[in-house]
């Protein structure tokens, strides 16, 4: 997105408020809803960070493997998960997101994702008001240059996206929505690539969701 396209929208919102009854009222509003948007991303890397601590003190022997186990069992944090580990990435990076507190979205999926991007991209994304609480996952994965499934590049094309998060997935959701990249694999009315399939099975082995290795039929861990 260029600033062209970022300033025609301020001028849009500008615009609109010009044409508003009861501006300072609804201004009000807008200060408490952007407060409580700051709020909750802080509580978000403030949890990330605790997660991150925790994992510090094993690592260097204050605490062992079950106080690591007590700890997750009495917040409901599975160990072995994904979300544990991107909790790790993100309270790693607690300084860098506390200096843009403002303007970076709340969502655990899009913070992880911050945090695999090079630190100066980041700044420089933010730097150019490409970024802000409202980036979704999507979008910030093209900010980055990395692939995304976008198959929409012909007018009379149209691209299906499927949003899910992996830590709330079931185990039965994960061997259907495999199963459905699968079987449309074969059909040439659309396009699927090898590699979306192969990202899927990736993930959901590794996140210990279902395992892919029993030829025929999936066992579920």
């Amino acid at each position: 997105m260029s600033n062209q396209v970022l300033t025609s929208k301020k001028k849009t919102v500008s615009s609109v408020s010009l044409k508003c009854s009861n501006k300072s009222f609804v201004d009000s509003l807008i200060d408490r809803y952007s407060a409580q948007v700051k709020s909750a991303v802080e509580h978000t890397i403030e949890m990330c960070k605790t997660v991150t601590e925790l994992h510090d003190a094993q690592k260097n022997g204050t605490i062992n493997d079950h106080d690591v186990d007590y700890f997750c069992m009495s917040v409901k944090l599975r160990k072995n998960s994904s979300q544990y580990r991107k909790f790790i990435c993100i309270g790693s990076s607690y300084d860098l997101f506390k200096q843009y507190i403002d303007r970076v979205p709340q969502a655990i999926s899009v913070l992880y994702e911050i945090t695999t991007i090079d630190p100066d991209k980041f700044i420089q994304l933010i730097d150019n008001n490409l970024i802000d609480q409202s980036t979704t996952l999507h979008k910030l994965k093209l900010l980055a240059g990395k692939p995304v499934t976008n198959f929409n590049s012909g007018q009379d094309k149209h691209a299906l996206t499927i949003d899910f998060e992996l830590d709330k997935i079931s185990q039965s959701t994960a061997k259907t929505l495999f199963d459905f990249y699968t079987k449309l694999k074969s059909n040439n009315e659309v396009k699927i690539e090898s590699t979306q399939i192969t990202t899927l099975q990736k993930l959901f082995e590794e996140s210990n969701i279902v395992d892919f290795s029993v030829e025929d039929e999936v066992s579920y861990v």
